[in-house]
């Protein structure tokens, strides 16, 4: 009896089977197949050996249901040989986008693909796996479902529609994800899901309405979500779809959060977004001018609110915003972190618009309402400036520029150019705060705004942080900011700042023009032999430069991405410092750079990795 009937007679695997005249126990039988099914891909048909193989102990488990396509169970495969070679036994588990597949299974899953191939003399294109379990076996389908078939799984876009519906009474009723979900009569991971509804999502827009093909993707370990509530318009919320595709399309698994103008937004609010946005659209034959969201939790759910109408505000609703601004910067010595009009949360970023579009439109005597944008919070900010007065021509022209770009990068500006200097974002707020609440008590834009540094607005000394800075402060095995040479470096370069931003622009600029630019890859020396040899990679750069702010009572992060350089696209890695109740952008391995401005890579277009208090590479 061959290895498929076997188990699909009596639900478990054989211990031998006869290979050839020879009696093999199973864990030769799956190196001899997975064997076998790589070297049926390149067409190589040489005899393939018998090696010693023993059969692992035990069970593990931990995986979704699913399609795993050619590529990947080649790939995977290929890691079985790798291991068993190594080992000589077969691994208790394999490692793929649906998660831990057991030996059984494993074995199960490329009986089959072989015995498929014997039959039609082709790999199928995809082989489905289930967990091991007697009510899973045997894998059987027909046509398009058939498990292992080289035809693929489609959906159209009207069963996705449908499920998109199931998906959202679930969530509203039982304020969590569903585990699966039947799409088109096939059940599919939520990660599989949220593939097919970015992919509709994005068909729709450009009225391609072809059926889509079901991929194998798992779904992302954990949480991670640090956003704003907020709405997505439609040209942000595609571009988010295209980038889960992206990241899906390469790992075969859903991305832990995605990244927009509100934040980190976690796989379980994205999952919520698109499925309210393809319900919308199958009711309105439309996709929705933006989508509302919030933070994930039980309070926040249901979300109502995709609509085909812009949401606006009077400029009396503006105005009365820039009052509670403008008091609470007043009254608290920073900015708020939202601002909430009627129904909605508003970000500072995206307040900001709405005040300098108000600001121009009051110029001239244009009081229509104006539309919520999408706009993000910048990472960082910087500031140089006199006190003095901004007259109303040139406050005027200041709001038009800012008006620009932010409609240019949906985001708000690191600082601006006036006359008196390099105004900070923050001071960008609060100027036009007081700007639109003057208009709000009097009638009329005032004839100048006086304006003095942040630091001035906030009497910031830094002698207190907030709490979970001391993370940020603390030395790790490479950044040794409790080093005696790191410490006293550290000192003579602050040694007469008055004040952190002068320390923080001291020691950026010392690690700026004294280190030279040395490539190769993750942390090879750490700060002290940084600083001993004085020439680093991306990542020395920053534990030196983390390292010398930390030992003056600086906190300092490191940052993670992956940015567009002049010369290309690479993994890159800088510092954040903290001073004056803001996080200060600080890349040191360029001249071209200042504390608080990168310019030598595209700042509008990059990768979010990871922050970390220490780095893990």
């Amino acid at each position: 009896m061959n290895v498929k009937s076997y188990i699909e007679t009596y639900k478990c695997l054989p211990d031998t089977v006869e290979v050839g005249g020879v009696s093999v126990n199973i864990a030769q039988y799956l190196y001899l197949a997975c064997q076998a099914t790589v070297q049926i891909s390149s067409g190589d048909l040489a005899d393939i050996v018998l090696e010693s193989e023993s059969v692992p102990a035990g069970f593990c488990e931990e995986m979704s249901s699913g399609q795993i396509v050619t590529g990947d169970y080649l790939d995977l495969a290929e890691r079985i040989i790798g291991f068993m070679d190594e080992n000589h036994q077969a691994p208790l588990y394999g490692l793929n986008g649906l998660g831990k597949i057991s030996y059984q299974s494993l074995t199960y899953m490329y009986t089959r693909i072989l015995v498929f191939t014997a039959d039609n003399d082709a790999l199928p294109n995809y082989a489905v796996v289930k967990p091991w379990s007697t009510a899973n076996i045997p894998i059987t389908g027909t046509s398009s479902t058939d498990p292992t078939s080289s035809t693929d799984t489609t959906f159209t876009i009207s069963e996705i529609a449908d499920a998109a519906l199931r998906v959202k009474n679930y969530v509203e009723t039982n304020k969590c994800l569903p585990d699966t979900v039947e799409v088109g009569g096939v059940s599919v991971n939520i990660a599989q899901y949220l593939y097919l509804a970015c992919q509709a999502t994005v068909q729709i827009s450009s009225s391609d309405l072809a059926d889509i093909v079901l991929e194998s993707e798992s779904v992302p370990a954990g949480f991670c979500e640090e956003m704003s509530s907020g709405q997505i318009v439609t040209g942000d919320y595609l571009d988010l779809a295209e980038r889960i595709i992206g990241f899906m399309d390469e790992n075969h698994q859903a991305p832990l959060y995605g990244l927009n103008g509100l934040g980190k937004i976690s796989y379980q609010s994205l999952t919520y977004m698109y499925t309210r946005i393809l319900v919308f659209t199958a009711d309105n034959d439309a996709l929705p001018n933006y989508a509302v969201v919030k933070p994930w939790s039980t309070a926040n759910i249901p979300i109502t609110g995709t609509s085909s109408t812009d949401t606006t505000f009077t400029i009396s609703e503006i105005a009365d915003a820039a009052l509670r601004v403008k008091n609470y910067v007043e009254t608290n010595k920073c900015l708020p972190n939202y601002v909430q009009m009627g129904e909605d949360q508003l970000n500072m970023a995206q307040f900001l618009y709405l005040a300098a579009k108000a600001t121009l439109q009051l110029n001239s005597g244009n009081t229509a309402s104006i539309s919520l944008k999408n706009e993000a919070v910048p990472t960082s900010s910087y500031e140089e400036l006199s006190s003095g007065n901004l007259l109303r021509a040139d406050y005027v022209d200041f709001a038009q520029r800012i008006v620009s770009f932010m409609d240019a990068n949906n985001k708000a500006p690191e600082y601006g150019l006036v006359g008196l200097g390099k105004i900070s974002y923050q001071s960008q707020v609060y100027l036009f705060a007081r700007v639109v609440n003057f208009y709000g008590a009097n009638g009329v834009l005032p004839n100048y705004a006086t304006m003095k540094p942040w630091t001035t607005v906030t009497g910031s000394t830094d002698s207190t942080l907030p709490s979970g800075m001391e993370q940020y402060l603390q030395a790790t095995a490479n950044c040794q900011s409790d080093d005696p040479t790191i410490i006293a470096m550290a000192q003579s370069i602050t040694s007469g700042a008055t004040s952190s931003y002068e320390k923080a622009q001291r020691i950026f600029n010392w690690v700026r023009d004294n280190l030279n630019y040395s490539f190769y890859y993750n942390t090879q020396k750490g700060a002290v032999n940084t600083l001993s040899s004085r020439s680093a990679n991306c990542c020395d750069h920053s534990h030196l430069l983390v390292a010398l702010s930390r030992a003056v009572g600086l906190p300092a992060r490191y940052v993670h991405g992956v940015c567009n350089f002049s010369s290309g696209t690479y993994g890159h890695v800088w510092t954040q410092i903290y001073v004056n109740g803001q996080w200060y952008n600080a890349d040191a391995i360029s001249y071209k750079n200042d504390l608080g401005v990168i310019r030598n890579w595209d700042t509008s277009s990059w990768t979010y990795k990871g922050t970390y208090a220490e780095l893990p590479f």
